[in-house]
Order: structure tokens, then sequence, then C-alpha cells
């Protein structure tokens, strides 16, 4: 009995190793590529599916990649309407592993093993590809631990009376749920249920309600994953939730017609129980494809907020640039106004969270540092692009423009985020702002915002008239400064207990934000480097 326990569970613990590993090693590989494709390959749901299922297939891990798909969203890589065609094929690409051990690939295990030894060893510009080889092998020796393991238990007459009195579609169901919950892999699930069939331990009616709990179990991993993430990253994890119950619900009248259908396709025990579980995921995978658009509309309506949805892409650049120098420059040019507008919406909602901070604001922010960061990077990679062409000294003067603008607005992003932080850090260590320093910063905010909206609206071309108002503006930004900093020095004089630091360094911040203003309108002012 023991040495039947100790058997499975080493066969199983060494399962989980391997695929644990394998797949951290193919993200290893292959992670930002990944990333990259997921973003560019989610326009359409069936796309999405498709590199889902593939990613799946890669990894041999439908909880990696829809967590992979999950942060995506958080991050704002890609939507949460984008992440639903990943996670739709996140579950048949799952289904290889099944049908992997039912072709006893468990075999072959020591060969992958040996030869992503020696590929690590020897492999030279190959080497990276051993070890991913070597957790692949290992993955099938594993199962095939466990198959030896469990043999003994097909000749055992006490195993059918047992099923036959708990063997029933809940208790099944559940067990295959837990099961899963436990290992954090509908693989382990699916693979040791495949291989009980082939040993002769359970028959296709007791597998199909397994198969169909281990679907239900490996939501757990997203719904945990994403307890801290943004609404719609909260939305793509209940959206993986919705997507296995509903498959399951859908097939739970049918698990008899399902196994008279999957024997009729011939085959012994474990290639129907890995049949049944390739149909069922196809199917369900199918149904939600053709119901997306409502399926996501659904996910919104369960999982409510107003949070705004950030994605990291550009606007107007596209992936290559126009062979037409004009019209690159052209694009360059929207981008940074786009750039600009961006930069205002995070100042705007930095400064309402100085007045009132909530999460869902505080992820905004941080999402619009980041879109400010990103939007800068591909400035300046289109106009490195560009200036390797043969433009005239007109077009090289745009491009120095661009490129100065851009990185003082990224600099201007950075300066907007840590007043924002700076104030959310003095609340949490319990020294809130007095509101008459709320009511300054406040007074500050509105005039550096006027000079951002005089920039956003005749940006890049200013009138002599745009040019005196920033002027005017910023002088009285510089009066106000420095008459906060004299009724600071004067309040830090009278009260001890007076929070000083917080509030210098606030007003620095404020103070850099106008000089970086200042900078981008003198930039401007050159009308010789903008072409009409």
């Amino acid at each position: 009995m023991w040495s039947l326990v100790f058997g499975v569970v080493s066969g199983l613990v060494l399962f989980l190793y391997g695929i644990e590993h394998f797949s951290r090693e193919i993200q290893s590989v292959a992670g930002e590529r990944m990333r990259s494709w997921l973003g560019r390959f989610t326009k359409s749901p069936l796309r999405g599916a498709l590199l889902g299922g593939v990613l799946t297939t890669v990894v041999q891990s439908s909880s990696a990649t829809t967590i992979i798909a999950v942060g995506l969203v958080n991050a704002g890589a890609i939507s949460f309407s984008g992440s639903l065609g990943i996670i739709i094929g996140a579950n048949v690409g799952t289904t290889v592993t099944a049908q992997l051990v039912a072709l006893k690939l468990t075999s072959f295990a020591p060969f992958f093993i040996v030869l992503g030894f020696a590929i690590s060893l020897v492999g030279r510009r190959y080497r990276f590809l051993g070890k991913p080889i070597f957790y692949f092998g290992l993955v099938f020796l594993a199962l095939s631990l466990v198959s030896s393991a469990i043999a003994p238990l097909a000749k055992d007459p006490r195993v059918p009376e047992l099923l036959a009195r708990y063997g029933n579609l809940w208790v099944a169901l559940l067990a295959g749920f837990l099961f899963t919950v436990i290992v954090q892999s509908s693989s382990v699930t699916t693979g040791v249920v495949v291989l009980l069939a082939g040993s002769g331990i359970i028959d296709l009616e007791h597998g199909i309600p397994l198969l169909l709990g281990a679907n239900l179990g490996t939501t757990s991993t997203s719904m945990l994953a994403t307890s801290r993430m943004s609404l719609h990253a909260r939305r793509a994890a209940v959206a993986h939730l919705l997507f296995n119950v509903g498959g399951v619900l859908l097939f739970l009248p049918f698990v008899t017609p399902l196994a008279v259908l999957v024997r009729g396709w011939g085959g012994d025990s474990a290639r129907q129980v890995a049949n049944a579980h390739l149909a069922f995921n196809c199917v369900t995978a199918l149904v939600f494809l053709v119901m997306v658009k409502p399926f996501g509309r659904l996910v919104e309506k369960l999982i409510r907020g107003h949070e705004e949805e950030i994605l990291f892409e550009t606007e107007h650049l596209p992936p290559k640039l126009p062979e037409s120098s004009e019209e690159a420059l052209a694009l360059v040019e929207a981008e940074l106004a786009h750039l600009l507008r961006v930069t205002r919406r995070l100042f705007r909602t930095a400064f309402e969270l100085v007045a009132q901070s909530t999460p869902a604001a505080t992820r905004t922010v941080d999402k619009l540092e980041g879109l400010n960061d990103f939007l800068d990077q591909q400035i300046e990679a289109a106009v490195l692009a560009l200036s390797m062409r043969n433009l005239d000294a007109a077009a090289n003067e745009r491009l120095m423009l661009f490129v100065r603008t851009s990185n003082q607005l990224e600099q201007l992003g950075d300066t907007t985020s840590s007043i924002q932080r700076q104030s959310v850090s003095l609340d949490k260590a319990g020294g809130s702002l007095p509101l008459n320093l709320r009511a300054d910063l406040a007074e500050l905010g509105s005039k550096l915002d006027h000079s951002f909206e005089l920039l956003e609206h005749y940006f890049p071309r200013l009138t002599p008239e745009t040019t005196e108002a920033l002027k005017k503006n910023q002088r009285e930004l510089r009066r106000l400064i420095n008459e906060k900093y004299r009724e600071h020095i004067k309040h830090a004089a009278r009260d001890a207990e007076y929070v000083g630091a917080p509030v210098v360094d606030l007003l620095s911040l404020c103070e850099s934000a106008s000089n970086q203003l200042r900078e981008i309108r003198k930039h401007l002012e050159n009308p010789t480097a903008l072409s009409d």
C-alpha cells in the first residue's frame, strides 16, 4: 500500500516539477517574443484563439498562457476584449498533453532527457534549447513512474467496487476540481486520468467528469493572480472562470452521449479519454468564439467599474514608417501631439489624487506614466530611423525639435508622477496633507494645467500671442511658488509639528514641472524648425 502511495506521489511531484520548469524555460527562451505575438495577434478573437492554443501547446500549461494574457491586460499591452481569444484558445492547447500521453510518448522520455542534457553541454549556439527538451522528457518520465505505480490497481478486485460506490458524476467532478486546485495544473490531472484509463482502472464515463472538474480547477490560478490587478485584468480572469464553468455546464447533460460518440471513433481507453477531452474543449471554444462579443459584454456587466483601459500603443506611428520622409515627419509630429495629450491627462489625474486618493486612480497614473515612457521610446525610435535618411537641413531641425520635446515630456511625466507619489506616501505615513497645502497645490495645479492647455491647443506652432500668454502664465507660476515657499517658512517657524520636508518636496516638484513646460515652450518658439 505504502509503496503505491509513495510511487504515485513521487511521480506526481516530479511531474509538477517538470511541468513548472519546462514552462519557465520556454517562457525565458521566447518570453518577450511571446508577449509581442500576443499583443499583435489579438485584434481578432479567432487569431487570438489560434495563438493561445499554439502557445499553450508549446509551454504545456494553459494556466501559464492565461496568466500571461491577464498580466498583459493589467500592463495595458492588450485589451480585455483582445484577451478573450487567447483564453479560449488556451483550453484547446492544453489537450495536447492528454494526446501525447495517450500516444504513449512516455516510452520516449529517456531519449528527450539524454538529448536535452547533451545539447546543454555541447549545443553551442543551440544550448538554450537543452533545458526545455530535458524538462519535456522529465514530464513524461514522471508520468511513466505514475503509470508503473498504479499498474497493480488494475488487478485489485476492490477497485471496481470502490468506483461503483463513489464514482458518480458529481463526486468525480469534485475530485477533478480539487486535485487540479491542489496541484495547480490541469495538465497533471488530464495526464493522470489518461493513465488511469489506459491501465483499466477507470472507464470513459468516469474519466469525462474528472476532466470537466480539471477544467474548473484550473481557473483558480488566474483568479488568485488578479486580486490586486486592474479592473480589466480582473474581468479577464472572470472571463476565464465563466468560460470554463460555461463549458462544463454545456456538457454535463451530455456525458453519456459524448462517451458513446468517442467510443465510435475507436482506440483504446486512454485514447478515448484523450479524444473526449479534445472534443469537449474544441466544441466549447467554437461556441464561445461565435458568442465572443456578447460574452465580453456579459463579463463587463458582471464586473462593473469605470476604470479607464489604457493600452500601450501608438496613435499615429505605424510599425514601419512610410517611404515619404515628409509623410513620416508628419506622423512623428502627430504622435508627439498625442504624447502631449497623454502627459496632460497624467498631470490632471495625479493632481486629482492629491485631493483624494483612490486605488483605481493610482493605477491610472501608473499606466499613464508607463504610456508616457512608451510613446517617448517609440518617437525616439522613429526619429532615429528618419535620421538615417538623406534629409535636408530643415527636416533635420524638425527631428531635433521632436526628440528634445519628447524627452522633456517624458521627464515632465516622471515629475508629475512624483508629485502624486509624494502626497500618497505622506498619507500612508499618517501625516495627511494639511487642507491649506492641498488648496495651494490645487492652485498651482490649475496654473500648470493652463500652460498645458495652451501648448496642447496650439501645438506645435505657437503664435506670438500664445507664446506671450505662456510667458505670462509662467511668470505668475514663479511668483506663486515663491509665495508658497515664504508661507511654508513662516508656518514652520511657528509650528513645531508642521510637516515641513514633504511640503518643500512638493513645491520643488511643482517648480520642476513649471520649468519643464517652459523648456517645451522655448523649443517650440523656433518657427523655422517646422514646415507650414
